[in-house]
């Protein structure tokens, strides 16, 4: 019984270990991101009309500031960069955080809302029996993107 038990804290630790990067487990970066959250604690309707467009709340900036801000510190001190939810530190810019991802994504959507919209005619044809399937292709890709 002492065996399975011990696979079972195994398994757990190795979990939580893969589910985090070094920046999230950081003890200052947890300590910055609950006194934060639980000092000032700002209400939704205090942020931006843009900022609540994109889904930012409390928590999500508290976990920016302190990010940005333990990141600056560590590179003064010559320091290495940790990465915080797998990703590497990155700055917003208009509310948008990895403004280029974005962008590319964006850019990805682009033929393939061409395509659909273009072709649209074509495959709504009820002669054409793979029409409803190139449609449902078209909406995913548009979607996925």
């Amino acid at each position: 019984m002492t065996s399975s038990r011990m696979i079972v804290v195994i398994a757990a630790t190795i979990l939580q270990l893969s589910l985090s990067s070094t920046g999230d487990r950081d003890p200052e970066y947890i300590l910055c991101v609950r006194d934060c959250y639980y000092d000032s604690e700002k209400s939704y309707q205090e942020y931006s009309a843009w900022m609540r467009a994109l889904y930012w709340d409390h928590l999500s900036e508290c976990r920016y500031q302190c990010m940005r801000r333990i990141s600056d510190a560590r590179e003064v001190q010559g320091q290495s960069t940790l990465k915080y939810f797998g990703h590497w530190p990155y700055h917003r810019i208009l509310g948008i955080q990895e403004p280029a991802s974005a962008v590319f994504s964006f850019a990805n959507a682009l033929p393939h809302i061409y395509n659909l919209t273009s072709r649209r005619h074509r495959f709504n044809n009820p002669d054409y029996y793979m029409g409803g399937w190139v449609l449902l292709y078209g909406s995913v890709a548009v979607v996925a993107w």
